[in-house]
């Protein structure tokens, strides 16, 4: 194929190079706005040449024809060329012909010299709109030689007409559509013969063209509802070319190819698809035969989707609903990059009942499939049926390997978009050749039926089939070496068939038959709580034909997770030939998959955990404002925090915010009391399928003492006041500042578990939660005008955390059950602040590293059960790291006597999670 790229390529090139090297000869004509026709005044226009040395008609700025006959039609074309080749050069100008009414073959542009060309090139627009309007005109272009157009940038041909072939494009000799860099557009153009949009006698060739290749809603009454080629098409290595809702309109036998016709009585037209990024063949439809192609010979293969989509024939004896192949015809169909999908086409016969018959590819009598293949991870999927008629040699050899490339992708037959009324032979799908399985998978799904002269298969390749499905040999032997059944179609009494239908042949079946969880899931299926037998395959020789078994058994299960268990595999006679196989198993376990583990559920303790230490630390950041004397104060506060995943253990995320109402009250003797109300919105994820919506309330109780070192603290005895003194060997008024807190907190949750394949659930719960913290801290003067600082406290504080979740249940057929479970924390922060007041005293700021290990801690766990079934297994919360080191910073400015604010900011790190926390609160003092 790159041979005849390349070579209409060259041939391009040559033509551009032969219109430079003969223009010094050639008549040169300038065309430009000044030369703009608009009919309705004066005769129509009209040019014609007849230099044998050739036309270029050079354009020096837009050029346009509109309404050309419109009092009488014409009777010539806008630009007629008689002797050597005419050349449209665009030099990035447009080209535009609209609303033209003429009896002559080409409303636009007519040559009729055989052996000379046609050119258009370097357009920024070449524009046909309704150039002819009537459907008794002869199309827009016609040429009794060859036809080119490269390096353009849009493309539009629109609304033509034409009684003879070719709605907008009739070409005796080739045609070629090359370098296009934005659009190419053939929209609602119509032939009273053969191609709507395009009708060429010689080869065609669409290729490397950069933008959208459009044929859509054109029509033709014989072949080829777009493009009727009778030489060999080619359309390669474009970005994306879709064939859309084009239709053969006549009732003739040869009424064939919605889309494209690529036929001719005599020779073999090859119509050769490849290389292009994107393929649609989308809703068109014939009369005959091919709702999208009609060909004697077809080569497709992918490089990117290809879809062909709700294509369809109605006659008395439609054939191909997207394909038809001629008799003694072939057909190669290769997904090298990219799936290659058949999908809701049919056939439709007419009549006063007709019926309607899904069908993808219909091979005429003794044709054959050349090629039918997939790549690694790319597919051929028909979820319409092949036929094919009469004798087809040689055998087709599936997934073969060539030119040292390997194909081990899958072909794929099945009924999964068909209805459940659909009839046998929505499913069948009948090859006349010997069908040899060398490498990859060969799928059978949904109901399907998949026929062949013989059926064979290599060793290391695979075929894969559902409960339900039938593999048949229609005229041979049947030998399988690798057999899969797909575990979800297993059903009580419907086995996947295995039979040869020719006289006297056997069927031969060798090695372990696999088993293939092809979603994942169906070791989910609750019916596996207990045993069960499935009739799982049924060998069906002919005549004195036998069964043979080679080694046949079922492996263990591969890991899963799920219901655990054993298959056992037994053989049976179902008659005095055929055998059936069944498949028995037993339940020795359950393994929860990780969408059903639950860990969200104790995470939403650590939740608690961490909304509790940040409630608290906004509390201890208010104390230590510039003004503590009585005064209420609101505060706002956000928490981000995110676990990684680490090994088997399921990361998770916490976001929470909200708003805390606290009073302060201030004595003689240096104490401080605060009291605090908090509400607190938070979401919690698993990064999986479940969410957690979170409603928090705390309330807190804060005390501050500060005492000196000189002095110490008073304390009453029976003997009296006694003073206790803290290092009586220093002097000075160096205050020691001790506090203690206490806060209670309740949680409520709503979590909702969207699993992938089964019912989702939900479920609430409360969580409450119980912290008490005390600590000391030393204030150290150090500088009166230190730049960044002026002073440190070094701190130790002992924090314990207690939270609690309740048992609960959840809603929904798959819901949970969990048993309580608690987290417990002791944690002893130890760290230096650094602070530094401005001198106005009216703000300050203070910066803390903080040095913080858990020393006593529980992990949370709990007993998870699945209600349906009582399979249980045990559920950890995500643990987080012992240690931990955080970063914060503090701020607070004075208004006045009576108003000042705070704010804080706080990143916390552990080894595998990070946590984020700001608030900011106001102060109102009386």
């Amino acid at each position: 194929m790159k041979f005849s790229v390349y070579r209409v390529i060259f041939a391009f090139s040559l033509v551009v190079c032969a219109s430079i090297c003969f223009s010094i000869s050639a008549t040169t004509v300038n065309l430009g706005p000044g030369d703009n026709y608009k009919g309705g005044i004066g005769s129509d226009f009209s040019k014609t040449t007849s230099d044998s040395n050739g036309t270029i008609y050079n354009f020096i700025g837009d050029f346009s024809v509109t309404s050309v006959g419109v009092t009488t039609v014409a009777t010539t074309s806008c630009f007629s060329n008689t002797a050597g080749d005419l050349t449209f050069l665009g030099n990035g100008y447009k080209f535009s012909f609209t609303n033209l009414r003429s009896s002559n073959s080409g409303a636009a542009v007519n040559a009729t010299k055989p052996e000379k060309s046609v050119t258009f090139s370097r357009f920024s627009l070449l524009s046909f709109i309704m150039a002819p309007l009537q459907a008794t005109n002869k199309g827009s272009i016609y040429t009794t030689g060859s036809l080119i157009f490269g390096n353009n940038t849009t493309i539009l041909f629109e609304q033509n007409m034409s009684a003879e072939d070719g709605g907008a494009i009739n070409v005796a000799k080739t045609l070629s559509l090359t370098d296009t860099r934005k659009s190419i557009v053939f929209n609602q153009n119509q032939s009273s013969k053969k191609g709507g949009a395009i009708s060429a006698q010689g080869a065609v060739t669409i290729t490397s063209n950069l933008g959208l290749l459009m044929f859509n809603n054109n029509s033709a009454a014989k072949a080829g509802g777009a493009l009727n080629a009778e030489g060999s098409v080619t359309i390669s290595d474009n970005v994306e070319v879709v064939f859309s809702n084009n239709t053969i309109t006549g009732t003739d036998a040869t009424d064939s190819g919605g889309a494209i016709c690529c036929n001719h009585t005599t020779g073999d037209p090859i119509l050769t698809i490849t290389g292009n990024k994107k393929l649609s063949f989308l809703q068109n439809s014939a009369t005959t035969s091919g709702g999208a192609i009609y060909a004697k010979k077809l080569i497709l293969s992918s490089k990117g989707p290809v879809r062909f989509t709700g294509n369809l024939v109605r006659n008395a004896t439609p054939k191909g609903g997207a394909i038809s192949i001629a008799a003694d015809g072939e057909i190669s169909l290769s997904a090298d990059t990219g799936s290659i999908i058949f999908d809701n086409n049919s056939v439709i016969t007419s009549g006063d009942s007709p019926t309607t018959t899904r069908n993808a590819i219909d091979v005429g009598s003794n044709g054959k499939f050349l090629k039918l293949r997939a790549s690694a991870g790319n597919s051929i999927i028909f979820y319409d049926p092949v036929t094919c008629a009469g004798t087809g040699t040689p055998a087709l050899n599936i997934n073969q390997a060539d030119s040292g490339k390997d194909y081990t992708g899958s072909i794929v037959f099945s009924g999964e978009t068909l209805s459940q009324e659909s009839s046998a032979v929505d499913r069948t799908s009948t090859f006349t050749q010997d069908l040899n399985l060398a490498a990859g998978s060969l799928v059978l799904k949904s109901g399907v039926t998949l026929k062949g002269k013989s059926i064979k298969q290599t060793q290391g390749s695979r075929v894969i089939m559902d409960a339900g499905t039938t593999l048949e040999a229609t005229a041979e032997n049947v030998t399988l070496t690798n057999l899969t059944i797909n575990l979800a179609s297993l059903k009580a009494t419907q086995p996947a068939i295995i039979k040869a239908s020719g006289t006297n042949k056997p069927v031969s079946l060798t090695g372990p038959v696999l088993l293939a969880d092809e979603k994942g899931n169906f070791y989910e299926n609750h019916e596996l709580v207990s045993s069960h037998a499935f009739s799982a395959i049924q060998l069906i020789p002919s005549g004195t034909g036998v069964v043979t078994l080679n080694q046949v058994n079922v492996p263990e299960p591969e890991a899963h997770y799920g219901y655990q268990g054993n298959w056992s595999l037994t053989w049976a006679d179902a008659t005095e030939k055929s055998k059936v196989a069944t498949l028995t198993w037993s339940k020795t376990g359950y393994r929860p998959n990780p969408e059903r583990q639950g860990s969200l559920v104790l995470n939403s303790l650590w939740s608690a955990h961490i909304d509790t230490r940040s409630l608290m630390q906004l509390l201890e950041t208010s104390a230590d404002s510039l003004r503590s004397s009585r005064g209420f104060w609101i505060g706002g506060l956000a928490n981000f925090f995110h676990k990684d995943r680490t090994g088997t253990q399921r990361g998770f995320r916490h976001i929470s915010g909200g708003y805390v109402l606290g009073a302060s009250a201030e004595t003689f003797s240096d104490e401080l009391f605060t009291v605090a109300f908090s509400q607190l919105f938070g979401k919690d994820k698993d990064y999986l399928v479940a969410k957690n919506n979170e409603r928090f309330y705390a309330g807190s109780f804060f005390y501050q003492r500060t005492a000196f070192l000189n002095r110490g603290l008073f304390i009453k005895t029976d003997k009296g006041n006694t003073r206790l003194r803290f290092f009586p060997h220093l002097s000075g008024n160096a205050p020691v500042i001790l506090e203690a807190q206490c806060t209670y907190s309740h949680v409520n949750n709503n979590m909702k578990t969207r699993y992938t394949e089964y019912p989702g659930v939900s479920s609430r719960w409360g969580n409450n939660c119980f912290a008490l913290e005390c600590g000391g801290s030393l204030p150290i003067y150090l500088f009166e005008n230190g730049r960044l600082f002026q002073g440190i406290t070094p701190f130790i504080k002992t924090q314990f955390i207690y939270a609690h979740q309740g048992s609960f249940r959840e809603k929904g057929s798959e819901g949970r059950a969990f048993t309580p479970s608690n987290l417990t924390c002791v944690s002893l922060p130890v760290g230096m602040k650094f602070e530094k007041l401005s001198k106005t005293e009216a703000s300050a700021y203070d910066v803390s590293v903080i040095y913080t290990p858990d020393i006593i801690r529980s992990t949370p766990s709990c007993e998870t059960s699945l209600i349906i079934s009582q399979e249980s297994w045990k559920t950890y919360a995500t643990n987080l790291a012992h240690q931990a080191l955080t970063l914060r910073g503090t701020s607070y400015y004075v208004f006045n006597h009576y108003a000042d604010i705070f704010g804080q900011a706080a990143f916390e790190w552990r080894s595998s999670s990070r946590n984020y926390s700001f608030s900011l609160g106001s102060k109102m003092q009386f």
